[in-house]
């Protein structure tokens, strides 16, 4: 290792519990000053009607994210900012307009930044809309929901004059389960959609021309997961060691996949019980460090992906030694 590629970065928090105790962490960055990122979407210079892009860039080792900028018309004559984000991916999804910009992206991580990489983009307006697509707002991408009534909403794209919106079962394109056309809002709400899997999609029309449907997944879950049950410690158990390994199950009983939050409690004879503990895993155990000589209770709640709640299972309590 040699220390021009990578800054030494140390910090020190102290606790306060009882009596002061120190830690600190100490970690390396990657030197990425030098690295070169290159924007592979759009092309440098691109002419079009299309107004949503996808920008795309390559990934650089030792990067933790990637900012983008998006200004009209060029960086050197800024007169409007659209777009200033920091991305953990190397894509991004945006709808403009008709008009000139330039974009730029960058690498970043805490201790360095790559050089910027600019490209250009011109967009000229068209009523023509075969090219285009509708972008879609929520429910998000292969999201989970468990609400009554959801909101189905899109952008607005330019030259359209109205929507259609189709849902559909397990699969796209077989028996629609909505079917309705000629929407001129850019969203609309609908009640009492069963608990199943679906795909729900839009386009764009005007008098001359239409956009292929945009689509995307969407399930409905309103029932709670299963209520969890503890395994280990198990009930009154009398522990030696202080790092105690919690275990459990819990289920989902659809869709399988649960966050659990694990709860634990240090009881305490003649005065108020105190919470030591409260986390999320999506595993079925957990390493916990507690104190020697006290008395503890621990509980599960599952919670799955569209947020139902179990009940809070059985309290189970054990005892650490001295």
């Amino acid at each position: 290792m040699t220390y021009s590629k990578y800054r030494f970065i140390s910090g020190c928090v102290v606790f306060f519990f009882a009596n002061i105790t120190g830690a600190c962490s100490m970690f390396f960055e990657d030197d990425i000053a030098d690295e070169e990122l290159v924007i592979l979407a759009p092309a440098d210079g691109t002419t079009t009607e299309v107004l949503t892009h996808t920008f795309w860039w390559s990934t650089i080792v030792g990067a933790d994210s990637y900012r983008l900028q998006i200004v009209s018309p060029s960086f050197d004559e800024t007169e409007v900012l659209l777009l200033d984000s920091l991305l953990d991916s190397d894509k991004f999804v945006e709808t403009l307009y008709p008009g000139q910009f330039q974009l730029r992206v960058r690498g970043e991580n805490n201790g360095y930044v790559t050089e910027w990489a600019y490209s250009s983009l011109i967009i000229f307006s068209s009523e023509d809309l075969t090219r285009q697509r509708v972008q879609l707002k929520s429910p998000a991408e292969k999201a989970f929901v468990n609400a009554e009534s959801i909101e189905f909403s899109w952008d607005h794209l330019m030259n359209a004059e109205s929507y259609d919106l189709k849902i559909y079962g397990d699969n796209w394109g077989q028996d629609a389960i909505v079917d309705s056309s000629g929407i001129i809002e850019l969203g609309v709400n609908l009640d009492n959609l069963e608990e199943r899997a679906y795909w729900w999609g839009v386009k764009a029309q005007n008098e001359t021309s239409e956009t292929l449907f945009s689509n995307r997944p969407l399930v409905i879950d309103r029932t709670p997961p299963e209520n969890p049950t503890l395994e280990s410690p198990q009930n009154n158990a009398i522990l030696s060691d202080s790092t105690v390994v919690f275990s459990w199950d819990s289920n989902d009983p659809v869709w399988s996949k649960v966050l659990d939050e694990l709860i634990i409690v240090e009881k305490r004879e003649g005065a108020t019980d105190v919470q030591v503990h409260s986390d999320t895993y999506d595993g079925k155990t957990a390493t916990v460090n507690l104190f020697r000589g006290r008395k503890y209770s621990w509980k599960i709640q599952s919670i799955d992906q569209a947020g139902n709640e179990s009940e809070i299972s059985n309290e189970q309590q054990f005892t650490i030694n001295n």
